[in-house]
């Protein structure tokens, strides 16, 4: 049934008012939260308009409509301390990132909508995480394959209790651990070392988990998928050696690709080359300094 002008007029001005309540309700949180700008709060209220968001999305006129804004804004730290200590503190954030959007359990792009940010590539920086030089790391690096042996190996929050307690470890949790996700770091060969600074990203998926969108890299549509590519970025483009304007042709592609679920980033962004192809790009993941809306 096609509806009226006057039935859609109405429609657009119920949505108004959600989108006003909203809008003053979570401004309100956030700025109470700005004046102590603590990292916990800006990624609670980021979460917290992510939730209203999807749960106020009205189909209007065979269009789904997000009126709900949107409050995220990219947090900026610095870490120091031992090797095990900065991995932590990496680990954590991208844990962190996974909460804010959802865990991977929305079925449809959060970022879909008449307004918001996160453009064509669907993507948001969560962290810029900078690593400081202190007495426990100096010069040492933390190498790829160890930080992978990290995520893969240790605990990020665990269930039940007595006989029934497991542990959920980081990697478990982004792939499967509310709902499904998949994990790509991208790093040079010299790894996670001070004085360097990190992106997490989360990436919002282009098409409902159970249609046919392409599948991450080269897996089954089944299968979640956490590697490293380094040298740049090496294997995830045909094995070879990328940088410069190849290596941003070939980010672009891939954050425009149609991909079925979620997924994180972390990104070497002290990499000119890198930084580019994820945050100067055509498509590019959206870097906010302040809270957005949209």
């Amino acid at each position: 049934m096609k509806l009226s002008k006057k039935a859609i007029a109405a429609g657009f001005l119920v949505l108004l008012v959600i989108a006003l309540v909203s809008f003053f309700l979570l401004a309100g949180t956030y700025i109470k939260f700005s004046e102590k700008g603590e990292e916990k709060q800006k990624a609670a209220l980021c979460k917290d308009s992510v939730r209203l968001r999807a749960a106020t999305a009205v189909n209007l006129a065979g269009q789904e409509i997000k009126y709900s804004p949107l409050l995220c804004q990219t947090i900026d730290k610095k870490v120091s301390g031992s090797p095990e200590e900065v991995q932590k503190a990496i680990a954590d954030s991208m844990a962190t990132c996974w909460q804010m959007f959802g865990e991977g359990q929305y079925k449809k792009n959060i970022f879909d909508s008449i307004s918001t940010f996160g453009g064509d590539a669907r993507c948001f920086l969560c962290y810029t995480v900078a690593v400081d030089p202190s007495t426990k790391f100096k010069v040492n690096t933390i190498r790829n394959l160890d930080f992978m042996q990290y995520l893969s190996t240790t605990p990020y929050r665990t269930y039940g209790e007595g006989a029934s307690k497991r542990e959920e470890k980081y990697i478990q949790y982004i792939q499967s651990g509310a709902g499904r996700g998949y994990f790509y770091g991208f790093l040079t060969e010299e790894g996670i070392k001070p004085g360097r600074a990190y992106g997490v990203m989360y990436k919002a998926k282009h098409a409902d988990i159970g249609a046919g969108g392409a599948a991450i890299g080269a897996v089954g549509a089944g299968t979640a998928l956490a590697s490293f590519f380094t040298g740049n970025v090496v294997g995830l483009f045909g094995g070879a050696y990328l940088a410069g304007s190849a290596l941003i042709s070939a980010v672009d592609t891939m954050l425009q690709n149609p991909t079925n679920i979620d997924g994180i980033f972390l990104v070497d962004i002290s990499d000119p080359d890198l930084r580019q192809a994820f945050l100067g790009g055509d498509a590019h993941c959206s870097y906010v300094s302040d809270a957005a809306g949209g």
